[in-house]
C-alpha cells in the first residue's frame, strides 16, 4: 500500500548475526555498494508499515560478488628457459581461494590454446614448449560459484633457443670408423 517502507539487509552470515548493510526504500529493490571481493552475501527484506511496523523478515537468498580482474605487473615473465616459461600478474586484492586461469598460446588470438592451467596462486608455470617460439599469456580470475572475469592479456615472450649440437653430436666427422 502507498506509504509501505521496505527494510533491506544484507549479510556474510546466513544467519544475519552481524548486518553488513542495510537500505530502507520505497522501491522494490536496494542497490548496495563497497561489498567485499569474492564473497557471498545474505539478503532478506521487512515491509514497514505507516506506523513504523515491521513485518517478518522474508529470505531472499544468496549471491555471489565477481572477483577482480587479474593485473598486469612489469616483469609478467619470471622464468623462460628452453622449453618452459612462468608468468605472474597482480591478484588485484582478490582474497585468498580466488581461482585464477591461465592460457598460453604461440597465437596473439589464442586459438589454438598452447597449455592451460588453473591455479590458486598469482603465477603459472608451463612446459614442454617448443623452443625458440613466441607465446602470448593471459590470465582471469574466478568467483567461487565459477563466474570469471574479463580476460587480462599480458604480453609475449619466447622461449630460448636450443643449444646448436656440435658436429659430434650430430654424426659428422665420424669417417668409415
Amino acid at each position: 500500500p502507498p506509504g509501505t517502507l521496505y527494510r533491506a539487509e544484507l549479510d556474510e552470515d546466513s544467519g544475519f548475526g552481524s548486518i553488513n548493510q542495510t537500505s530502507v526504500t520505497a522501491q522494490t529493490q536496494a542497490q548496495f555498494s563497497g561489498l567485499s571481493i569474492n564473497a557471498t552475501y545474505y539478503a532478506r527484506v521487512a515491509a514497514i508499515n505507516a506506523l513504523g511496523e515491521l513485518s517478518a523478515n522474508v529470505l531472499l537468498g544468496s549471491t555471489v560478488t565477481l572477483a577482480n580482474i587479474p593485473l598486469p605487473l612489469d616483469s609478467t615473465f619470471s622464468a623462460v628457459a628452453i622449453s618452459s616459461l612462468t608468468f605472474q600478474w597482480a591478484q588485484n586484492n582478490n582474497p585468498y581461494g580466488s581461482v585464477y586461469w591461465a592460457h598460453i598460446s604461440s597465437y596473439a588470438n589464442f586459438s589454438p590454446l598452447a597449455a592451460s592451467s588453473l591455479t590458486l596462486w598469482s603465477q603459472a608455470g608451463f612446459d614442454a614448449l617448443t623452443p625458440n617460439t613466441s607465446y602470448y599469456a593471459r590470465v582471469l580470475a574466478r568467483n567461487h560459484t565459477g563466474r570469471d572475469t574479463a580476460w587480462t592479456t599480458l604480453g609475449s615472450t619466447m622461449t630460448r633457443p636450443a643449444p646448436a649440437l656440435a658436429a659430434d653430436e650430430r654424426g659428422e666427422g665420424q669417417g668409415d670408423r
